[in-house]
Order: structure tokens, then C-alpha cells, then sequence
């Protein structure tokens, strides 16, 4: 499953770009469901890695992801999309089909949270930028040739887009860490596998059926139907109190009237004139308000770039020191310390006639690999003694406990330092090979 998570992340931040620009031209956002195709395909294609009872149908499998991809075209035909939304998703499968042969190889945790934080901020940057793009307004006076309700529309459109680049990153690290831990990776893949159709399923369903209407239905519910009615009610009744603890008896005395003044009003006395401070400021013609507003918008902007740079920086530090920092972040990690040999000769390759048990038994499993490879059966340089042995159990017509005492005898040379192979295990390991290429 962790390969599927690899090519659908990269694939998705790719589409993702793509279907912002293409929102922010044409004024329509890309469907949802095009992309749900392009990530369901992936899958398809995908899931024989993800498990071993599907192991040798890639081609299958490979051609039904490749028809669940070509469905999003027929979505864009309903929605009646235009010439560069057909060019945004050819584009998107073409980057799902560069990504599958790019990222075969395995990752590392730690490298991928260096280049998963990154993203992040990479993609609350940009809505950061476009948020405050519409605030300066991109449209006014023809300087930027977008309108503020296509960048509006855009934004609304990539929310789903960035809601499952994250989560897929997220399954994705999930994934990583279990490698290096305990874990029964079957049951572990199968859970990965409920988690993404369960999370893609509701995100296409919640996005087909356009929520911001619902959400403006029950937003505008809630308002005028349950504040504002409660909010009157309370209007009333504390007017209701006001009025029985206001004093309603009628007054019985009657009012004194003022005296008429019996002389001349005396004149005002002379003052002189008081400069006033105006009510309003003005900078050359330009309102204070909008001169401001330019200068958060400034400040903000480049509090955007410097936090990109910092990440960006980050990264790059990272990437170069991962081969330092192998495995760094792994839960049930162990570390020891390498002593260097005083004099390094040849390779580390096994080598057939020396003198150690050890090197001879790594041989003779090598030699056993290439056997299986000209059988021809199938297996990937990162699969396991375990698995290998169920391929060649199932392909083979050797006995099967040769094979498992083939595959014991070299995991013992192999990872039990401790206890070093004896001439005659390196024996044994050389009859049951010629036991099985005779068979």
C-alpha cells in the first residue's frame, strides 16, 4: 500500500496545481469526481503490490485502472467542462503513469516528513497568497487579468483536492512507521486499504453533492430560524420586566413653571477663534484606510515568503543528510556502533569458494534467486525471504520443505551473527539447491 500512497501523493499535489490554474482561467472549477477516477485507477493498478493473493495479475489489474482513469473524461463530458480541463486531467494521468515507474523504490520516514511538511506549508502558503490577493483586489484596474470571482471559485474548488493530498500523506506516514515496527503487514495493508476506500468514498460523495449548498441551507436555518426567533423572544421578555418594574402611577403634583426674568439678557461675552483638528486624514488624495490595508497586506505577504523560504531551507538540509539520519524517527529502532575493518578488500558480495560457511551460504541463496529468475518467477528486490519462499512454493515442483530449509539455512547465515554456520550447513545448502534445480 505504501507504493499506492507514493504515486497517488505526487500525483495529486500535481493535479492539484493544474486544476487551481485552470479554475483561475476558465472561471469553472474541475470536478471532483475526474479526479476520483485518476485516484481509484491508481489504486486498481496498484493493488497487486499491496497483496500477495493478487501477485501476478498486475497486467489485469494495470488495464482496469487504466479504464477507471479514462472515466473521467466521460465526467468532464457531462459537466460540459471546456478543451483545457480534457488537457488538466490527460495531464494528471500522465503524471500517475510517470510516478509509477519513478517511485517504485521504497522511502524512508524521515525523508518523507521532511518533504510532507513541506508540502504543507507549500499549499496553505498558496491559499494564503490567493486569500490575500483577493483582498487587494487582483481585477482592479486591469492589473492582474483574473477575475476575484474565478479566484473565489478556485479556492473553493481545490479544498477537496488538498483535503486528500493530506490525508494521503498522512495514511502514507502511517504506513512508514508500521515498517519498522512489529506489525502483521497483511492485516496492516487490509486496514490501509478500508481506511483510503472508505475516506475516498465519502470525500467524492460529499463533494459531488456540492455541500456549500446544504451548508448555506442550514446555516441560513439555524439564523433566521432558531437565533433570531429566540433572540426576539428574549427581546420581549425583558421588555415585559422592564415595563412591571417601571413605576405606571399617574403624578398628582402638578410642575412648577419657570419665573420670567424681570431684566434684559445680559450679551455673550467675546471669544476668539479656536483651530479645530479636521475629522478626516488624507495622503495625497488616497484614503488612510486603503494605504494601511496595502501595508498588512505587504507585511503578510512577506511573512508568507519567509516562512516558505524557512521550510524550503529545512528541506534541503534534510534531503542532504539523510544517509546521516537513516531510520532517524523509527519506532522499535536499534543502533550500534560499526567498527571499520583495518583493511576493506574487494566488495561486500559473497563470494563461492571462500572459506567461510557464511559468504558460501550467502552465494548459493544469490545463486538460488537467479534460478527463480529464469523460471521465470516474479518477485520485487524489496520482497522478503518469506515471500520469496511462498513464490517459489507455489511455481516450483520441489518439495516444499526444501525450499523452507533453504530459506532457514540462509536467514541463520544471514542475520544471526551470533551464532556462525557450521561446514556442514554450507553443505546442506548446496545439496538442497541441486535437489530443486534437478526437480
Amino acid at each position: 500500500m505504501n507504493r499506492f500512497f507514493r504515486t497517488a501523493y505526487a500525483s495529486t499535489l500535481v493535479y492539484l496545481i493544474l486544476a487551481l490554474l485552470a479554475s483561475l482561467i476558465t472561471g469553472v472549477a474541475m470536478p471532483f469526481l475526474t479526479f476520483s477516477c485518476l485516484y481509484f485507477g491508481l489504486l486498481l493498478a496498484l493493488l497487486p503490490a499491496a497483496s500477495q493473493r493478487l501477485s501476478g495479475k498486475e497486467l489485469p489489474f494495470a488495464l482496469l485502472g487504466a479504464v477507471a482513469a479514462l472515466l473521467g473524461f466521460v465526467t468532464l463530458a457531462l459537466w460540459r467542462c471546456s478543451l483545457l480541463h480534457y488537457l488538466v486531467h490527460g495531464i494528471g494521468m500522465l503524471s500517475g503513469v510517470v510516478f509509477l515507474f519513478l517511485l517504485r523504490h521504497r522511502t524512508t520516514h524521515a525523508d518523507f516528513k521532511a518533504k510532507y511538511q513541506f508540502t504543507t506549508v507549500l499549499v496553505l502558503v498558496g491559499i494564503g497568497f490567493i486569500y490575500l490577493a483577493l483582498l487587494a483586489g487582483v481585477d482592479r484596474n486591469g492589473v492582474v487579468p483574473v477575475q476575484s470571482e474565478n479566484v473565489r471559485i478556485a479556492v473553493n474548488g481545490a479544498v477537496p483536492f488538498a483535503i486528500t493530498l493530506l490525508v494521503t500523506g498522512v495514511l502514507l506516514l502511517r504506513g512508514l512507521r508500521a515498517q519498522a515496527g512489529v506489525v502483521d503487514e497483511r492485516a496492516f495493508n487490509r486496514r490501509q486499504l478500508r481506511d483510503t476506500l472508505i475516506f475516498a468514498a465519502i470525500v467524492t460523495v460529499v463533494f459531488l453533492i456540492d455541500p456549500v449548498v446544504y451548508l448555506k441551507a442550514a446555516a441560513d436555518f439555524l439564523l433566521n430560524g432558531v437565533l433570531r426567533p429566540a433572540a426576539e423572544f428574549l427581546a420581549r421578555m425583558l421588555a415585559a420586566l422592564l415595563r412591571l418594574m417601571s413605576c405606571t402611577r399617574p403624578e398628582t403634583e402638578e410642575p412648577v413653571q419657570t419665573p420670567v426674568p424681570t431684566s434684559d439678557p445680559q450679551p455673550m461675552p467675546a471669544t476668539e477663534p479656536v483651530e479645530v483638528e479636521p475629522e478626516h486624514f488624507y495622503i495625497e488624495g488616497d484614503d488612510l484606510t486603503l494605504t494601511l490595508s496595502y501595508i498588512f497586506i505587504g507585511a503578510a505577504a512577506i511573512a508568507l515568503l519567509a516562512i516558505l523560504a524557512f521550510q524550503l531551507a529545512k528541506l534541503v538540509k534534510s534531503l542532504r543528510k539523510r544517509n546521516k539520519n537513516r531510520g532517524r524517527g523509527y519506532p522499535h529502532e536499534t543502533r550500534e556502533t560499526l567498527v571499520p575493518e583495518a583493511e576493506a578488500q574487494g566488495n561486500d558480495k559473497p563470494r563461492k569458494r571462500s572459506e567461510d560457511p557464511r559468504e558460501r551460504i550467502r552465494y548459493l541463496y544469490a545463486e538460488f534467486l537467479r534460478y527463480l529468475r529464469k523460471v521465470p518467477i516474479r518477485f520485487q528486490r524489496s520482497s522478503t525471504c518469506g515471500e520469496i519462499e511462498h513464490r517459489a512454493e507455489r511455481s516450483l515442483h520441489a518439495d516444499p520443505s526444501d525450499i523452507s530449509d533453504l530459506t532457514g539455512l540462509y536467514e541463520k547465515a544471514r542475520y544471526q551473527q551470533k551464532e556462525a554456520p557450521a561446514e556442514a550447513d554450507a553443505h546442506r545448502m548446496k545439496t538442497l539447491l541441486n535437489r530443486i534445480k534437478n526437480r
